[in-house]
């Protein structure tokens, strides 16, 4: 054991006493947050298109669904336009189950419809993302728990499993676009626990044909942007993806970031503009995780920290098991 005889610098030994000081509160601190609080994650819809976002906007008018009550929340919107409305999908999550699934609202001018539910399963289910082909409206969910990413078809309110995209991997927040007449599929992987870290990306000529992977897999690690956070969007001819930042707190906030280069073989992209919980109307300050393109419109999602006892009755139980 190192004491301070050992040490020939004593101002060297006294620093490595305090990180250690420091890091044990912070560890203290933290667990102690967790069984105190939870996130309460909302859903908001916001009347400009998301390429506004590029100028990074102050005070946005931001127009809140309802909470669910308890440890629940809502997350993970993506919308279709329909007639004027809002046909908004997000992932509705059950605090005491511990689990997600996906449902649907409405957004119209008096507001939204209570959420109905479109997919549920055994399995948690979150960030439904939604795309249009061939006249026919799809949906990719987030279920890396079965180690694959399938394409599913909404029909009637409801999701039918057409194709499995990518076998033999628990792709995470994956997120589609057509761009330089190829179809690109962009996902973090939450094997080895890198689902805010490692950015793989696959592609195909055609969404309903064989997918590849990119020969640079994973073509990107970087907590601050890897993972996908909404909707790829094109503006001035140049394609805007963003993700979410992860450095400093689990969703913290949206970084837009500039593709300069996606091809079969090479990946580069740069950070443009940053979208922060704190320039946005309402009482969500502490996180923002989804971006999502709707026309001239923009769904996202942003969280507040509420007090609760729950995650302390939990983590008692638990041990006393």
């Amino acid at each position: 054991m190192q004491t301070y005889n050992d040490c020939a610098d004593k101002d060297k030994f006294l620093s490595k006493a305090y990180l250690i000081r420091k890091a044990i509160f912070g560890i203290t601190k933290k667990s102690m947050f967790k069984l105190f609080y939870s996130a309460k994650w909302n859903i908001g819809v916001v009347k400009m298109p998301i390429q506004q976002f590029l100028q990074e906007p102050q005070n946005v008018e931001v127009h809140w669904m309802k909470e669910p009550k308890g440890t629940s929340f809502y997350a993970d919107p993506f919308a279709i336009s329909n007639k004027g409305d809002l046909e908004i999908y997000f992932e509705e999550y059950f605090g005491k189950k511990r689990k997600g699934i996906i449902s649907k609202t409405t957004f119209t001018e008096s507001g939204f419809n209570d959420p109905k539910t479109i997919l549920e399963s055994e399995i948690h289910i979150s960030y439904p993302y939604l795309l249009s082909h061939n006249n026919k409206n799809y949906c990719i969910p987030e279920t890396c728990a079965l180690y694959e990413i399938a394409l599913y078809e909404i029909v009637n309110d409801s999701l039918k499993k057409i194709k499995v995209l990518v076998g033999n991997f628990a792709g995470v927040d994956s997120t589609v676009l057509q761009w330089n007449n190829k179809w690109w599929l962009f996902c973090t992987d939450k094997k080895n626990k890198n689902a805010d870290v490692a950015l793989h990306i696959f592609y195909a000529d055609d969404l309903l044909s064989a997918w590849k992977p990119h020969a640079a897999n994973p073509v990107k690690s970087d907590r601050s942007s890897a993972r996908p956070g909404g909707t790829p969007f094109i503006h001035n001819g140049k394609l805007y993806r963003p993700t979410q930042d992860s450095s400093k707190v689990y969703g913290g906030r949206i970084v837009l970031n500039e593709v300069i280069e996606l091809t079969e073989n090479k990946f580069e992209e740069k950070a443009i503009a940053f979208v922060e919980p704190a320039q946005l109307q309402g009482n969500y300050k502490k996180g923002l995780h989804t971006l999502s393109s709707a026309g001239n419109y923009t769904v996202l999602d942003a969280k507040r920290n509420v007090f609760t006892l729950s995650n302390l009755f939990a983590a008692l139980r638990k041990r006393l098991k």
